[in-house]
């Protein structure tokens, strides 16, 4: 058996390449069906376009027809986007099987919706066609059935004319008037055709009455294949109806099933989300329990630290101030002993001490009492130093002058 010959470039109507995956034919028709579908379209040759869309569509989703199709049509020019020339893979998982699966029923249903609205379309035109015949001939045989009627009225208008002119006649008028002029007698020729024009309008109304009532039957005939035709035309649109209906609620469930997986899919990502959430709280929060334990550790570390340096400081101290009272009592020993020994160096020392006793600006201890001054007074003959206290102590001649004045 022949092949059959095919003169339309699929690929090129389907704008895909030879090498294209069964889910870009998919996804591509559905594009262009949806773009070139009558109801979107108003371009006059949307539907053929249309149809044409989905033939190409039925012999590339087969496998077997494809190949066919491939073998018959080796040299047909395939254009083909760059970001489809890609090869099917050899193995395909199972979430790509059934996402095919679905995109053949979407397309199995697009195509049948499609098939619905031609068929509707088509019945439509032919409905249209056949009422506007029906409805011509209607009118035809209702001006027949008028002309009929308006003859036949004529003819019994000549009749009824001369049932009047013969009535008129044989009245009393024209039997009073008859004196008074001469009577019109009709020939035996004039009365033979007068009978023969209504014996012939006789026979031409029974005629056109039998033809009135003809075309009323064909008329009633018409009328009631009219009515027959209108039924089965409402028949059809609702079988059509019907099964756009089917059709769409299949559409409608899957579309809810779709918008269900993808409320699932997304309120999983919350709760996946929410869970990472309360997760990386949670270390946060054991982060910050650890940090503060640490921290508590340190402070504690600390103020124990803290507490041994005080009492370590308080030791020293302590140590210190002991060391300060011996040394204290040491210096008050020193000092009473240096002044119970200071006539005696008095006695010792050469020096008269007389004159004009320097300042020495200097912050410094005396070496006789022992007492802090911020300066210090400097014999001229010894460069003996002392405080202003004990200077007078070491110049008693000056004393004993000035009391002696």
């Amino acid at each position: 058996m022949a092949p059959v010959l095919i003169a339309d470039d699929y690929y090129k109507i389907l704008e895909v390449g030879q090498s294209a995956t069964p889910e870009i034919i998919t996804k591509s028709y559905r594009r262009l069906a949806l773009l070139h579908h009558p109801d979107r379209n108003i371009r006059p040759d949307a539907t053929s376009t249309f149809q044409l869309i989905g033939k190409a569509y039925e012999t590339l989703k087969d496998e077997s027809k494809r190949r066919s199709y491939d073998l018959i049509y080796p040299n047909i020019h395939r254009s083909q986007p760059p970001h489809q020339q890609q090869a099917p893979p050899a193995h395909r998982p199972e979430s790509s099987t059934v996402k095919t699966k679905k995109d053949d029923s979407e397309a199995r249903d697009m195509v049948e919706l499609a098939a619905v609205y031609r068929s509707k379309q088509e019945r439509a035109t032919k409905w249209a066609r056949t009422r506007s015949i029906y409805e011509s001939k209607i009118d035809e045989l209702n001006n027949e059935i008028h002309r009929l009627q308006n003859a036949v009225q004529e003819i019994d208008r000549i009749g009824k004319a001369e049932l009047d002119e013969v009535a008129a006649a044989k009245s009393w008028s024209a039997w009073f008037m008859s004196g008074f002029r001469k009577p019109c007698v009709e020939t035996e020729k004039k009365k033979e055709q007068k009978a023969r024009e209504r014996i012939q309008r006789m026979h031409v109304k029974s005629f056109k009455e039998r033809e009135w009532k003809m075309k009323e039957s064909e008329l009633k005939e018409k009328r009631m294949v009219l009515k027959q035709m209108q039924e089965d035309f409402d028949n059809g649109n609702h079988k059509d109806d019907d099964i756009r209906y089917n059709i769409e609620e299949r559409v409608y469930a899957r579309q809810l099933r779709q918008e269900q997986e993808r409320e699932r899919v997304e309120r999983e990502a919350r709760e996946k989300a929410e869970l990472a959430r309360r997760k990386e709280e949670h270390e946060r929060q054991e982060k910050a329990r650890v940090e503060r334990e640490r921290q508590q550790k340190a402070e504690a570390e600390y103020w124990k630290e803290f507490q041994a340096n005080a009492a370590k400081q308080r030791a020293e101290m302590e140590a210190g101030a002991n060391l300060e009272k011996k040394r204290q009592e040491k210096a008050n020993a020193e000092a009473a002993e240096h002044s119970s020994n200071r006539s005696t160096f008095r006695s010792t020392k050469h020096c008269r001490h007389d004159g004009w006793w320097s300042k020495i600006h200097a912050r410094t201890t005396c070496s006789h009492c022992d007492a802090t001054w911020n300066y210090l007074l400097q014999c001229p003959d010894c460069d003996e130093k002392a405080c202003p206290i004990c200077q007078q102590d070491l110049r008693p001649a000056r004393r004993n002058r000035n009391r002696n004045r």
